[in-house]
């Protein structure tokens, strides 16, 4: 039986719309889990998105400009905060090559990340180029994290 590999997408709330649409633009290849959906009622934030990162094979974090960072003495629009430590927990869970990140143009980005390609859009017209450069990132990746991908079916899932 062929299975779909499981994407988790996290964004702020800000920027939930922009993640379900990429989401969207990705669900034929994808079993989609977002965020905004993980978390069971009396359970801890955390447990949740531990539980996603063992059980995702993918994660994609959507950053926008929701907070401003003085840096330096230079402001910046940055992600939020949350969002870039989970996109950091899922990273340490799947490996950085399984963990995409998609930030909005002239948004700040902390200096562990700038070694990681990213993928850029403009808040105003964003999914189209994302959803591309995700899927080009994921192309011939799309094999399971802790389940067998098998050699002979060209690395598609048992």
């Amino acid at each position: 039986m062929t299975h779909r590999p499981r994407l988790f997408i996290g964004s702020a709330s800000e920027t939930e719309d922009i993640a379900t649409r990429i989401g969207q633009a990705l669900a034929g290849d994808v079993e989609l889990h977002y965020w905004s959906k993980v978390f069971a009622l009396g359970e801890l934030n955390l447990q949740a998105l531990q539980r996603e990162a063992a059980e995702c094979d993918f994660a994609l974090f959507v950053w926008g400009m929701e907070d401003i960072t003085v840096a330096r003495g230079e402001r910046s629009n940055s992600p939020r905060d949350n969002v870039v430590y989970e996109a950091g927990l899922f990273a340490g869970a799947l490996g950085e090559h399984r963990m995409f990140v998609a930030h909005a143009a002239n948004t700040k980005i902390p200096s562990d990340y700038l070694g990681i390609t990213t993928a850029t859009f403009d808040p105003n017209a964003p999914t189209a180029r994302v959803s591309q450069t995700v899927f080009a990132a994921g192309s011939g990746n799309w094999a399971p994290n802790r389940r067998c991908a098998c050699p002979d079916t060209g690395g598609s899932w048992c």
